[in-house]
């Protein structure tokens, strides 16, 4: 009985044990003009693509945790530089077009279905952080869309339903700093 008893507090102790959090870093992603914290080196990633406005530079950095105790799938930032005499940036009607085209186009690019959307601020700049529902429910998708003078930087991470509004994701995001 006494040994069923101990096995029994060793058994629960071990269940309840909590993994370390991981060690975030700051990183200053290159050409980005920004920095990040995050749990894990990012790797770069860059596309030509064709639009209204020309043909212009998809730069992307993710990060994808190797192990399961992470509270995410991934972590990602993405910019994109538009011409500067295609942009119309103390136009509020203009700068409202491209952060709705930014929302929809992330909506469609993973085939997912809008949850929310607010409109939120970094320092001066417009921005919008939307929800996605991505594959159905079997994730979310989280994301900051800023609009700084020429560039767009699109923050994103994707987790479980359940584990949504984690705190990692507020840490991601919150730790986003222009270099400017």
């Amino acid at each position: 009985m006494i040994r069923n008893f101990l096995f029994l507090i060793v058994v629960l102790t071990l269940t309840s044990f909590k993994y370390p959090a991981k060690e975030w870093h700051e990183y200053k992603l290159e050409g980005s003009n920004c920095s990040l914290l995050m749990p894990g080196a990012p790797t770069k990633q860059e596309k030509l693509i064709n639009t209204a406005a020309g043909e212009i530079t998809f730069t992307l950095f993710t990060f994808e945790p190797a192990d399961s105790t992470d509270d995410n799938f991934i972590y990602g930032l993405a910019y994109v530089d538009f011409p500067a005499d295609k942009l119309y940036p103390d136009s509020i009607s203009w700068v409202k077009g491209c952060l709705d085209n930014a929302r929809d186009g992330a909506i469609s690019n993973v085939h997912g279905k809008f949850l929310s959307e607010i409109i939120i601020k970094y320092k001066q700049y417009s921005g919008r952080e939307i929800r996605i529902d991505f594959q159905n429910g079997a994730a979310v998708l989280t994301a900051r869309l800023y609009l700084i003078k020429n560039r767009l930087y699109t923050l994103q991470v994707l987790t479980l339903p359940d584990n949504d509004f984690n705190n990692s994701i507020k840490k991601f995001f919150d730790s986003f700093m222009t270099l400017e």
